[in-house]
């Protein structure tokens, strides 16, 4: 998994609270993933959005599956090192349509 990010973080990117937002409405729209997946209640998503401005390395944003949809909670960095693997990764696709 990496090493471990502290809450901290939240405090210094004043869109924090933001991105996550944008980032939760996107989750539950049904073309977000680039695979279908068979999601359970409990499963967790950990976006980490890397970024190396002010000296920080990432910023990560916790998911967890409820009642068919994706709901943000507390990041426990602790927790989803010690009780889960990485299953899958991949990207989301961009919400955004251009126009030419």
């Amino acid at each position: 998994m990496g090493q471990p990010i502290f809450p901290i973080i939240s405090m210094i990117d004043i869109n924090f609270k933001v991105n996550k937002t944008v980032l939760l409405h996107r989750i539950n729209e049904v073309d977000a993933f680039d695979v279908p997946l068979s999601l359970q209640s409990k499963d967790i998503l950990e976006i980490v959005i890397n970024n190396n401005a002010m000296g920080i390395d990432s910023f990560t944003y916790t998911f967890k599956f409820s009642k068919d949809k994706w709901k943000a909670v507390e990041n426990d960095v602790f927790k989803i090192m010690n009780d889960y693997e990485e299953e899958q990764s991949g990207k989301i696709k961009s919400a955004l349509k251009r126009k030419i």
